[in-house]
């Protein structure tokens, strides 16, 4: 890119500026004097206490602080750093509308030629700032090391910085602001740089390499007497111009004589997707309604008229707390968390709030998938969109999407889901990055009203099964009684239910063993069902990339019938998503030694681009011990053997070598299989690598560990050995830095302190009696908590049972009379 084209970028309002030191040495403060260097600053400071300079400003500030106190400091910093006059070059600088405006400088250079600029304020921030509080981020002007007119005590000693380091520090780089200025850097039309040495002034050397793209447009304006190694040095990242404040104002100038507006273009999404709102009404058929619940196909077409016109258009089924979601976001709320397990309404329920939103008003986006267009188009939602709802399924796959929005939105509502289970392990990290309140709503129990709609439907379409003579008082009890053989308010066992009563797997049983000599198309239609059941997006790139891409164009599997149930064609999609279908059809009909082949075999060919984002969520769900027991048959004797020699062979993949979620799993299914020296060794390496990622979160790991402490100590152990792993188990379980009282993994842990009771209770020194008795009730205590911060329903069966155990563990006779004695 030339400069030219450069600056036209920057006419259109697309520019990113960032200044330095350089950029403001011709200004004048009210003192009359030029603001100088940070080197000048502490040539004063030491002056004013009568020392010799060693040219740190750290030990400046400290000496000058201990001789005068921040009060003087405060002063003399507000007299260099306060602008009475600037040059013509900043206000032709400033007279520009920037995409964005960082700098390193304290003082107000910027904001001075901007009121002589321009009518409308700009809003001066501090990395102390969030990203998110401002509203409107296209005025903004954002000081990394602190701004002259926010100097007081406070923060002085806070966002001020005074340090060697200052002019990119890694309060910076650990900031919110980073993911604004990666994304602004990104698709910005043009990076200008007014000021800077990458050697002395600003080490964006880390920042701009990881942001390759970049380069091209990138523009590091220099003295005319810059040198030629800092020039060399310069080219590695952009175009370095030694022409000046000067004469970059006179470039600006010269361009504006000649620029040409162009019309502004409008490209359609490619990242996110809106609602498609269709004007003329469908049909509806008994077979729509099949492929809705057996096949998980919904037709969206029919689902808008549904919403709206439910008697005439029968298929979707109104959640009540869809009104609930639509009034809070109404009501201001900025975070949305749907949870449900998985069948239980998660994809419908925000298939149905997107039309109600939009007929609200809102502009809904919902995230697709990763293209080159990404960072580009959050920034537009946020920054140009009326009203815009932003929709995320699946947000544990995407924390670098919500990263971007919340850095970038000034009034964007976020609605995210999640499967209970993994929500109720990740929750903590959502929380860190969202700097508002989370709303959370749970759609895992039906209520009588949704009960009635789901009896009347299937009435209508005549999906009752051997539930068909029932009336509808018994049909009701049956989705909503507790036992064995209801459904317990679940839609996830209603349509377990109604599919086990039905003549479906016989039909899949067929077309199934149609393919097992064609072992291709086998293993093509295990991965697209192990898809659904893991909750990954597969394309049908995907699919052949990770199996054999000639498949694609091979006529006979265009055409083969059970392929065809599967893939559409004409219209490049995969048809069947239902999660309940797919792991009925993977524990009842797939060969369990022939399904792990083909998890080995995907994995090892996708580990080839396991920097891929999608591939990279792909290899973690399937690199996952409790997905694996999901869709694997348990009654078969290989079972135990088929899970081992999943994570053995895929053992030297770069994806697993350093990965401790890998190491955690592989540790996992040696627990279950009662290998606990393997185990051991297993956690120690998951541990090892965990401890080199500052952004893991060791909760799961932590919990597993203390289960294989205890389970150890149950098995194998001695009495000299228990209770010191007992008591490592317990402080894991009994951490009182856990934030999180919904979190049932430490009770399940906690089943077993009924076995080791069993075991070594009765030989125990009296000391250690009273201290496990007390671990017990803390225990306990801690499980009275969570059963009060969460719904009844959401109760887990092995924390119930927990409680139950350590109740009979603290009435117990014997505990009892030792407590005594």
């Amino acid at each position: 890119m030339e400069l030219k084209d450069a600056i036209y970028e920057i006419l259109e309002g697309n520019g990113l500026l960032f200044t330095g030191a350089g950029a403001s040495l011709n200004a004048t403060n009210v003192k009359d004097e030029s603001l100088g260097t940070l080197w000048d600053l502490t040539e004063l400071l030491y002056a004013k206490c009568g020392l010799e300079s060693d040219g740190n400003i750290s030990n400046a500030t400290d000496e000058f602080l201990e001789e005068f106190g921040e009060e003087e400091l405060i002063r003399l910093l507000k007299d260099k750093y306060t602008i009475k006059e600037i040059t013509q070059e900043h206000r032709t600088l400033l007279s520009v509308k920037w995409k964005r405006i960082y700098t390193t400088n304290y003082d107000n250079v910027i904001e001075t030629a901007l009121v002589s600029e321009h009518n409308t304020a700009y809003t001066s921030v501090d990395i102390q700032d969030r990203p998110s509080f401002q509203k409107d981020k296209s005025k903004l002007v954002v000081h990394l090391n602190g701004y002259i007119n926010d100097l007081n005590r406070e923060t002085l000693n806070n966002s001020f910085k005074l340090t060697e380091s200052s002019y990119l520090t890694q309060d910076f780089i650990d900031s919110q602001w980073i993911s604004l200025f990666r994304q602004d850097l990104k698709v910005s039309g043009a990076n200008i740089f007014v000021g800077f040495s990458l050697t002395s002034d600003l080490d964006l050397k880390r920042i701009i390499f990881n942001t390759p793209d970049s380069k091209e447009k990138t523009f590091f304006i220099v003295g005319e007497n810059e040198k030629e190694t800092t020039l060399r040095s310069l080219r590695r990242y952009g175009t370095p111009l030694s022409i000046g404040l000067k004469g970059f104002a006179m470039e600006i100038q010269k361009a504006k004589q000649d620029y040409i507006p162009r019309p502004i273009s409008f490209r359609t999404y490619r990242s996110f997707k809106k609602p498609q709102i269709n004007e003329l009404p469908p049909k509806v058929t008994n077979t729509d309604f099949f492929s809705l619940l057996q096949d998980g196909d919904i037709n969206e077409r029919i689902l808008q008229f549904s919403i709206f016109s439910p008697d005439e258009f029968p298929y979707y089924v109104y959640r009540e707390k869809l009104d609930k979601v639509i009034n809070v976001i109404k009501n201001g709320d900025e975070n949305i968390l749907i949870t449900s397990d998985i069948g239980n309404g998660k994809t419908m329920f925000i298939k149905g709030l997107s039309y109600l939103l939009h007929k609200n008003g809102y502009s809904v986006f919902q995230y697709d998938r990763f293209t080159t267009f990404e960072d580009e188009e959050i920034q537009r939602i946020c920054e140009s969109e009326s009203k815009a709802v932003v929709i995320i399924e699946s947000y544990t796959h995407h924390y670098d999407v919500i990263e971007k929005i919340e850095s970038s939105r000034c009034d964007v509502k976020l609605i995210l889901t999640e499967r209970s289970m993994i929500n109720d392990v990740t929750y903590s990290k959502l929380e860190s990055i969202l700097s508002s309140h989370i709303q959370f709503f749970d759609l895992n129990q039906l209520s009588d009203k949704e009960v009635d709609c789901f009896i009347k439907m299937f009435n209508t379409y005549g999906y009752w099964g051997d539930k068909t003579t029932f009336n509808d008082d018994q049909k009701f009890r049956f989705i909503t009684d507790f036992d064995t053989n209801s459904c317990k308010r679940s839609l996830r066992l209603l349509l377990i239910k109604q599919l086990e009563s039905s003549d479906i797997l016989g039909r899949f049983q067929l077309l199934i063993s149609s393919l097992k000599r064609k072992s291709k198309y086998y293993d093509a239609l295990s991965l697209m069902l192990v898809s659904n059941v893991f909750n990954f997006t597969l394309q049908l790139d995907d699919l052949f990339y990770a199996l054999d891409e000639q498949i694609l164009g091979d006529y006979s599997f265009r055409q083969n019938p059970a392929i065809k149930e599967f893939i559409n064609f004409d219209e490049s999609r995969i048809k069947v998503k239902s999660a309940i279908l797919s792991e009925t059809v993977l524990r009842n009909l797939i060969d369990s030694e022939s399904l792990v082949d083909t998890l080995i075999k995907v994995c090892l060919k996708l580990d080839k681009r396991r920097n891929d984002k999608n591939s990279k969520i792909i290899l973690k769900e399937l690199i996952s011990f409790s997905n694996l027991e999901r869709i694997l048959k348990k009654d078969k004797e290989d079972y135990r053997f088929n899970i081992l020699r999943f994570f053995e062979e895929i053992r030297n993949m770069d994806f697993c070598k350093k990965n401790p979620h890998y190491w955690l799993q592989s540790a996992i299914s040696k627990l279950a299989e009662r290998q606990y020296k393997q185990a051991d060794q297993h956690f120690k390496t998951a541990y090892s690598f965990a401890n080199k990622l500052e952004w893991f979160d060791t909760y799961q790991i932590d919990n597993h560990y203390a289960r294989f402490l205890i389970e150890n100590e149950i098995y194998f152990g001695s009495e000299d050995t228990c209770m010191t792993q007992f008591l490592k188990a317990h402080k894991i379980l009994n951490n009182p830095n856990d934030r999180h009282k919904t979190r049932h993994y430490p009770f399940r842990v906690a089943l077993n302190y009924f076995p080791f009771y069993d075991k070594y209770y009765r030989t125990l020194p009296k000391k250690d009696k009273t201290i496990f008795l007390r671990s017990c009730q803390e225990i306990l205590e801690r499980i009275n908590v969570y059963m009060r911060n969460v719904e009844n329903y959401r109760v887990k069966k092995q924390v119930e049972k927990a409680k139950e155990l350590l109740i009979t563990i603290l009435t117990d006779e014997k505990s009892l009379t030792s407590i005594k004695v």
